[in-house]
């Protein structure tokens, strides 16, 4: 696979339409990840201002309850000269992604948050597709053997590409929430 990130100075940032085929392509079974653009302009605590996209991943556990991820990332237009169509570009830069919605993890005998092990499981195998590192259907590194749908519901008979689904339409909607979380 042909490398498409949308300019070789930033090893972070890739051209939206690019990274939601791929969203779609790594997307199995109860492995879900979804984008969704938010309206609005946001303003940093550093008093940037920015656009953002809200993006999810559902984050499965053995045990068949949702512990959905879920990250606002700056939305860029780029052009590359003056002759070319303005691009929308996705920058998931560590330090410019806010986390929205952390995973819960047991860790020995407590339940905790673990941003680290959050951001490992939604971006590792992001960045591994679109660099083209792994195969479209690899997971982790591995082959995952499921068709889109095949075990894809939690224990409540929700599927996790509605549960993810609704975090992202959530958060895209409560652009107050949204603007507090940008402005720590």
């Amino acid at each position: 696979m042909v490398r498409d990130f949308a300019s070789t100075e930033c090893r972070y940032c890739v051209r939206l339409a690019t990274l939601i085929r791929h969203l779609k392509e790594i997307s199995l079974g109860p492995h879900q990840w979804a984008m969704r653009p938010v309206s609005g302009i946001f303003v940093s605590i550093n008093g940037e201002v920015a656009r953002y996209v809200v993006a999810g991943y559902s984050n499965p556990k053995a045990s068949g309850l949702p512990n959905n991820l879920v990250f606002g990332i700056p939305l860029n237009i780029h052009r590359g000269d003056a002759e070319a169509s303005p691009e929308l570009i996705v920058c998931f830069d560590p330090s410019s992604v806010i986390a929205l919605l952390r995973g819960l993890y047991w860790t020995g005998s407590t339940f905790e948050y673990d941003p680290a092990r959050d951001w490992d499981r939604f971006w590792s195998p992001v960045a591994a597709v679109v660099a083209g590192t792994v195969a479209i259907n690899g997971v982790d590194g591995r082959t995952v053997k499921a068709s889109p749908d095949e075990g894809g519901q939690t224990l409540d008979g929700i599927s996790y590409t509605e549960s993810i689904a609704s975090c992202l339409k959530w958060w895209a909607h409560c652009q107050e929430t949204l603007q507090s979380a940008i402005y720590r």
